[in-house]
């Protein structure tokens, strides 16, 4: 082969090499260009945290490895963006908004993905309780700071502050409970209760009286009680009953000499308005022989948390500010009216609870 025909066979294998490489580089290029380069664009957003950018790379990933490595690698990311919103570093809004990017392609559907997100609304739903708690506490609304604190989940790393809090708003109230208990028992209360059949019993009457008189509970604000009787009560019984009073006066008045003309200037004489009033002078008289000669029932009462007692005899005030407890007596329950009842009464008078009890 002479000079010239190797110079041109070369030439033809160069050219030919050159379109090879150039087929091959183009080749490779698109290769790299169409799924190397979004894998690696991809694994570069991931790792700056970038979830637009790795959204918006997603589609242009070409292998299904891609795929399900960015799904594992950006369901990490949200389960830590959970872990970080469980510890406050990131806001809920965060959480919800990584979400709502990522499960519109990449975790589509993905169970995981979605119960780390209902995890995440338990938990925003329990900070928000144990921030209204607090907010509730500081304005000494201690009842509904126990409510919220109380909702506050376990997984919620303000769980235990939440536990701890409720123990001390509950000694708060029981203080607020307190100062409102003794506040509100100051005064005079009245519980009324029928004698119609005692009287009748004892007084050997014909005819059905009813005949409502009360026990006088007054409270002062140095802790002492005064039990005695409601005079007022038992006059105006007496008035309401005064013809069979009446008429029973009179009878026991002809046993021993006087008759209805002299009883009834005996009455006007004593400054009474009727003979009701006087047989009513006369029961409230020896009712409050029963109560200390006169003087009526002396005890001492204190407030301790949430209840009032009366410290002599078991008596016990329970109701709107109080705790129900049973004692040997009688237990007195208030509504919110500041109204009440007796649920268990004096054997003395043999009647059957409950008697009326409220502020005279």
């Amino acid at each position: 082969m002479d000079k010239k025909k190797i110079i041109i066979v070369a030439a033809i294998a160069a050219v030919v090499t050159f379109l090879a490489l150039v087929v091959v580089g183009g080749i490779g290029g698109i290769y790299y260009l169409g799924v190397v380069k979004p894998f690696n664009d991809t694994k570069v957003a991931i790792n700056a945290g970038d979830v637009d950018t790795v959204v918006d790379l997603y589609d242009s990933l070409k292998r299904d490895s891609d795929r399900e490595f960015v799904k594992n690698e950006m369901l990490k990311y949200f389960e830590n963006s959970v872990m970080d919103f469980k510890y406050e570093r990131i806001s809920y809004d965060d959480v919800e908004s990584r979400y709502r990017k990522l499960s519109k392609k990449i975790l589509n559907g993905n169970e995981k993905a979605e119960t780390l997100m209902g995890e995440a609304e338990v938990l925003n739903e329990s900070k928000e309780n144990f921030r209204k708690a607090k907010e509730c506490s500081e304005q000494e609304d201690y009842l509904t700071a126990i409510e919220h604190y109380e909702k506050v989940c376990e997984e919620d790393p303000n769980y235990e502050a939440a536990q701890k809090a409720i123990e001390e708003c509950n000694k708060l109230q029981e203080e607020v409970m307190a100062e409102q208990a003794a506040e509100s028992i100051t005064g005079e209360w009245v519980a009324y209760l029928d004698l119609g059949d005692y009287i009748e019993r004892s007084a050997n009457l014909k005819e059905d009286i009813e005949f409502k008189m009360g026990l006088l509970f007054t409270f002062d604000n140095s802790g002492k009680c005064i039990i005695g009787v409601d005079r007022d009560s038992i006059i105006e019984a007496c008035k309401a009953n005064s013809n069979v009073l009446e008429d029973f006066f009179y009878e026991l008045a002809a046993e021993d000499g006087y008759d209805r003309a002299t009883v009834d200037l005996m009455v006007a004489m004593s400054g009474y308005g009727s003979v009701a009033e006087v047989v009513g002078e006369s029961i409230y008289t020896k009712m409050m022989e029963g109560f200390g000669n006169g003087q009526g029932y002396m005890m001492d009462y204190s407030v301790e948390g949430t209840k009032v007692w009366i410290s002599n005899n078991g008596y016990g005030i329970t109701g709107e500010f109080v705790y129900d407890q049973s004692v040997s007596d009688y237990v007195i329950s208030f509504d919110e009216n500041g109204n009440g009842k007796i649920f268990a009464a004096f054997e003395t008078f043999d009647v059957e609870p409950p008697w009326i009890f409220y502020r005279k």
